[in-house]
């Protein structure tokens, strides 16, 4: 609220085009139903005055944000050929499902980069975006996920985009748990079961954004295998604890002390290794992603956490380096 409350009030240059703007679609198809589109450089304009966004009222932002989830969703379809599949896999149109997406190659490819968004919506069109806002207020390239799908393909990584915020779908206006699926943690642990523990990928790496962190953690202390075949886990200001009771797991801490980096935010040198009450609370090394504002960490940290997802030093070894 505080947010939109930033914005300034749109003032049209014609009665003609206010009204226009003022008018919500009764059926929006696409941006374009909303007199909007986005630019060449990632950035949500207004197709008649070109300017960017500026906010109206809060059933105008909330439908234009959800129409804008949607054409991204189209993106990662057409312009990223992600495809797409519904969890539980079998699962009729008819029944409780959820879409997520991947690469064509995921089933191929030696390396699997796999995607946890933050778990902060209730919405399918969410799978994809770091943030709704940034990609209204900044760009696309800076809300979404996109960077990573190019930098991934151009390294040679399959990819799968998980939809830990999906849990459940409307049945005549009745919220439906989607079977092993109904929470965060469920899907993921689903998605590891059916599909990431049967892959042949010999590397399969994680970017976790935000609470996606404590969702990727409670995979590794649940599943004992997970442990052995995932290389390297980025958290992009996760927001984890380790128990007292989770350090007594010598094999998962020492998961958590050498395979795992978490970008907090800080305004120090990007890499710059962090220490303070916080970050010891994680069990994992902890360093700065030279940015305050959690939304902006994952697009900022992408070459840092590619860096790391590469290099073969364990963690004591990485330290050693910047001491």
């Amino acid at each position: 609220a505080a947010a939109l409350a930033a914005y300034m009030v749109y003032r049209s240059t014609s009665d003609t085009q206010e009204d226009v703007l003022l008018k919500l679609p009764a059926n929006p198809q696409s941006l374009a139903d909303f007199e909007y589109q986005i630019d060449p450089n990632g950035v949500l304009r207004h197709s008649t005055t070109g300017e960017k966004f500026k906010f109206i009222d809060q059933p105008h932002y909330v439908a234009l944000g959800e129409q804008l989830q949607k054409d991204l969703v189209q993106m990662m379809v057409s312009d990223y050929k992600l495809k797409l599949m519904h969890l539980p896999i079998g699962a009729k149109s008819d029944e409780p499902r959820i879409p997520i997406y991947h690469t064509e190659n995921l089933a191929t490819s030696n390396k699997i980069l796999v995607i946890v968004q933050s778990c902060g919506g209730r919405r399918p069109e969410t799978v994809g975006l770091w943030s709704r806002s940034l990609c209204i207020q900044v760009d696309i390239k800076t809300g979404t996920i996109f960077s990573y799908l190019k930098e991934a393909e151009q390294r040679g990584y399959a990819v799968i985009v998980l939809n830990p915020n999906a849990n459940s779908v409307k049945v005549n206006g009745t919220d439906v748990p989607v079977p092993e699926n109904d929470t965060p943690t469920n899907h993921l642990l689903y998605v590891w079961d059916n599909i990431l523990s049967k892959a042949k990928a010999s590397h399969i790496f994680f970017m976790a954004h935000s609470l996606g962190g404590p969702v990727v953690v409670e995979l590794l202390k649940q599943r004992a295998d997970a442990l052995d075949r995932i290389s390297r886990c980025a958290f992009a200001s996760s927001v984890h604890t380790i128990s007292p009771e989770d350090k007594q797991n010598v094999k998962f801490l020492n998961f958590i002390q050498r395979r795992t980096r978490n970008w907090v935010k800080s305004l120090n040198d990007i890499d710059e290794y962090v220490n303070d009450q916080y970050t010891e609370s994680t069990g994992c090394p902890c360093v700065s992603s030279g940015q305050m504002k959690q939304d902006l960490v994952p697009p900022t940290i992408m070459a840092s956490a590619f860096n790391f997802f590469e290099d073969p030093k364990p963690y004591d070894e990485q330290q050693q380096q910047h001491q």
